[in-house]
Formats: structure tokens, C-alpha cells, sequence
């Protein structure tokens, strides 16, 4: 579960269930809600049979935080619910590691270069726990059936969505979700705020989306002057001739 170096860096007698609440029992999903073990299902577009309409996908489980609000949720108001990763630390490290093995691609982010890889992680890592890097937040360790768990990485990056109908069976049957962390609602606040930051960060004006250039205003200026003309005499006439003192 836990990393003692991490742990003791991290201040275990912190007040962790400031963060997290354990659900013990089965009852409904929420917005913040960890569900363990859950499965992340990546299409492989190269080995897509366009003719026989079938999708190899590659199907890996990670810990989920659900992104949804409760309320589409408990009152079955969305078809698919937004989910994204969240790992504690140690498991990201490890997840990234055999990635860097066995992806190619992925490697090649990093020119093959572990030291590379390893400072990027490294600093992935450092800049999320100080907020300074978008998409990833770190949050504090939690106590969780008396044990201390490591601190947690939110990776907003790789968001996704699952069917509520698949949610809902899954957390009803699956043994590794007997009991599950979920976030206070403070805590639950800040994050969907942070979603929502990490969203909206290039939403900028562009220039392909301006219409500026071409609206042109069809304005009736004589019409305008000529009711400007006709208030001001009809002024004049009720006030009388002017009179100096």
C-alpha cells in the first residue's frame, strides 16, 4: 500500500481524512469516488478491421476517480460517467517504468534516454504537488483500513468515460471495491475546479473564429440625423425665444 520514505516526507499524522472519507458499505456512486482496479480501454487504431467492424483494444485496470456530478449519477441522467486516473505515487512511477519498456513510441519522447525519462518523471511529479503543472494535482495520503496509503497523482490528461450501467454492477460486485476512498467535499471542490481550470486553459480568442472582419453595420445615418434635426426644433419651439438677461 504504502512507501515509508514517502509517508514520513509527507507527515503520516497529517490530517489525512481531511482529504478522504472510507465508504465502508456498497452505497450509491458519487462525484470524487476512488474505484479500485477499474478498467481503462484504449482502442488500437492500427489493428482496427474496418471490414469485419472489429476493435482490439488494449485493456489495462487503474484506480478511478469519478469526475461526473452526483446528481447526473444517482438520478441516472447521463449514459457515460467521466472517470480519470488517480495513482498513488510509487504505482505511477512503476506504470510509466514498464510504459518506457515496452512502448516504443513512448520511449522515444524521451530519446530512449532513461536518465531522461527518469528527471521528467521526477519533475512531473515535484511541479504537480506545487500546482504547477497543468492537468495533475497531488494529493495527501489517506488511512485506509488502518493503513496509510502513499500520496495520490489526479491525471486529468488521460480522462475517460465508462458506461453508468457498467459503473454501477462493477462497484456492486467487484471484490476490490467492498470499501472505497472518497473525497471530503471540500477537497471535492477544489478538484472539480481544477478540472475545470485545466480545461479551459486554451480557450482563447482565434482569429479563424472572428467575425469582426466581417460584420459591417447597416446604419441609416440620414435617417437618424433627420429625426436629430426634427427633436431639436420641436425643443426649441416649446422653450420660446431665447431672451438674454
Amino acid at each position: 500500500m504504502g512507501n515509508d520514505g514517502i509517508n514520513s516526507a509527507c507527515d503520516v499524522a497529517s490530517q489525512s481524512l481531511e482529504v478522504f472519507d472510507v465508504i465502508e458499505d456498497r452505497v450509491p456512486l458519487e462525484q470524487g469516488d476512488i474505484l479500485f482496479l477499474c478498467p481503462y480501454i484504449y482502442p488500437i487504431p492500427e489493428r482496427i478491421d474496418w471490414k469485419t467492424k472489429t476493435l482490439p483494444a488494449w485493456v489495462q485496470k487503474w484506480n478511478v476517480l469519478i469526475l461526473g456530478h452526483s446528481c447526473d449519477i444517482l438520478q441516472n441522467k447521463v449514459d457515460l460517467v467521466l472517470l480519470c486516473p488517480i495513482w498513488e505515487i510509487n504505482d505511477y512511477f512503476r506504470s510509466c517504468a514498464t510504459r518506457f519498456v515496452e512502448d516504443e513510441r513512448y520511449r522515444s519522447n524521451f530519446e530512449n534516454d532513461q536518465k531522461k525519462f527518469k528527471d521528467d518523471i521526477t519533475s512531473l511529479i515535484a511541479d504537480a504537488a506545487g500546482g504547477k503543472r497543468l492537468g495533475y494535482v497531488v494529493l495527501k495520503e489517506a488511512l485506509l483500513r488502518e493503513k496509510h496509503t502513499e500520496p495520490w497523482l489526479v491525471d486529468f490528461t488521460n480522462a475517460y468515460a465508462l458506461p453508468l450501467s457498467f459503473l454501477n454492477i462493477f462497484y456492486q460486485t467487484d471484490e476490490n471495491n467492498e470499501f472505497r476512498l472518497r473525497l471530503t467535499p471540500d477537497y471535492r471542490t477544489d478538484l472539480i475546479a481544477r478540472f475545470s481550470y485545466f480545461l479551459l486553459r486554451a480557450v482563447l480568442p482565434k482569429e479563424d473564429f472572428s467575425f469582426k472582419a466581417n460584420i459591417k453595420p447597416n446604419i441609416d445615418y440620414d435617417k437618424i440625423n433627420s429625426i436629430l434635426t426634427k427633436t431639436r426644433a420641436s425643443k426649441r419651439r416649446k422653450k420660446g425665444p431665447f431672451r438674454s438677461c
